[in-house]
């Protein structure tokens, strides 16, 4: 909750110190695409990372969605594992051995998903920063790197319902 509290409030920060009036006095001319020595200038860097923002918010909604649908596989899994325990006579080797590969496959999946949460935390960091340090190249490598974090969960989070999944039909 901490969490989406705090991404929601960034997202929010990020919109009200972009979208703020810029004025610039080169030469007279506030309506030019660049500064006088060719740098982009504030609100240019704010319309190439407004849709790195926008592709953010629609990978944190796929992910809590595709959480959600884990969440109920699992709890089934979870359940036919129990069956499983319960009469165990029934149980073959085959089956054993295949229930052991992807519980290891599990644990690979969710080891990786934990320590990409500090990867997150890392450039949420770094992305502070930069933000106070106006340095907007900065600022759009932290986006392109959560959004590169966040692509690297939704296929975690996807193999993991598979995997569920497998449990299932054994």
């Amino acid at each position: 909750m901490k969490k989406r509290i705090a991404i929601i409030l960034s997202v929010v920060f990020i919109f009200t110190v972009f979208t703020g009036s810029v004025a610039y006095a080169a030469n007279g001319n506030n309506s030019s695409s660049t500064t006088s020595n060719g740098m982009k200038t504030r609100s240019q860097y704010i319309e190439e990372i407004k849709p790195l923002v926008n592709e953010i918010v629609a990978n944190k909604e796929q992910i809590k969605s595709l959480t959600r649908e884990l969440n109920t596989v699992r709890q089934q899994a979870q359940v036919c594992i129990e069956n499983y325990k319960e009469d165990i006579d029934s149980v073959t080797e085959e089956q054993i051995q295949e229930m052991q590969r992807i519980m290891s496959q599990i644990k690979e999946c969710n080891t990786t998903l934990k320590n990409s949460n500090a990867s997150m935390e890392k450039n949420r960091q770094n992305l502070r920063t930069m933000k106070q340090n106006k340095n907007y190249e900065a600022i759009k490598t932290a986006y392109k790197n959560i959004i590169s974090i966040q692509e690297q969960r939704i296929e975690r989070i996807q193999k993991l319902i598979e995997l569920n999944k497998e449990i299932l039909d054994i």
